[in-house]
């Protein structure tokens, strides 16, 4: 979902600075963790840099849980250099569980999400393609033939001026989930899609420098 923050900032690190961070932490014996989330990272080396340690703990550790953040944009438009694209793409594989918005899945599958057929091709994508286990598709606007998927009680009022937006979840096999969701079963053998009630107003989403 869109955030907005009142005011942020920091120096970049570069590819060069995190491999040296990198290199001081695995002599100290510190890269051993078992779970591991990656964000926002500015730059191709960089972001290439952060993927080369999430793959040398997934090597080290079969059953690292980690939680990709594939950051690449809002809205339409690209945070990130176009450079990034493919290597968020090599990074999904290596991840347990991935939290892109809905214009990041679609940069990422090259699949433009326009109806319940092209959303399920998407998701499919990364499940099959990418073979990533746990999608969570962070905020897509509840357009009308999304808003069709979910039953009655679940809908925002038909009268209301607000924008919403949803949050999609998926997984390769079915597992339990929280009872306020609604599961919805795709075509393809174990895959189970979960449309969160909970809806919120879209907000604007924040610039990155």
């Amino acid at each position: 979902m869109s955030v907005r923050y009142g005011r942020f900032g920091g120096p970049r690190a570069s590819a060069d600075e995190l491999n040296q961070i990198f290199g001081i932490m695995e002599q100290n014996e510190l890269l051993r963790p078992d779970r591991l989330l990656t964000g926002y990272v500015p730059g191709a080396e960089a972001t290439a840099a952060v993927t080369a340690v999430a793959k040398k703990l997934r090597e080290r550790n079969p059953e690292l849980i980690y939680l990709l953040d594939p950051v690449l944009g809002d809205s339409g438009r690209l945070y990130v250099a176009p450079e990034v694209v493919p290597i968020y793409r090599d990074a999904l594989p290596l991840a347990t569980i991935i939290t892109p918005n809905w214009f990041e899945v679609e940069v990422l599958t090259e699949v433009k999400m326009t109806d319940a057929a092209s959303l399920r091709k998407a998701i499919s994508t990364l499940h099959e393609k990418y073979r990533v286990p746990h999608v969570v598709i962070s905020s897509i606007p509840l357009k009308s033939w999304l808003t069709d998927l979910l039953p009655a009680h679940l809908r925002p009022p038909a009268a209301s001026d607000v924008d919403y937006l949803a949050c999609i979840a998926s997984s390769k096999s079915e597992s339990t989930f929280p009872k306020d969701t609604y599961i919805l079963k795709g075509r393809e053998k174990g895959q189970v899609l979960v449309l969160s009630y909970q809806l919120s107003p879209k907000s604007h989403p924040v610039q990155k420098e």
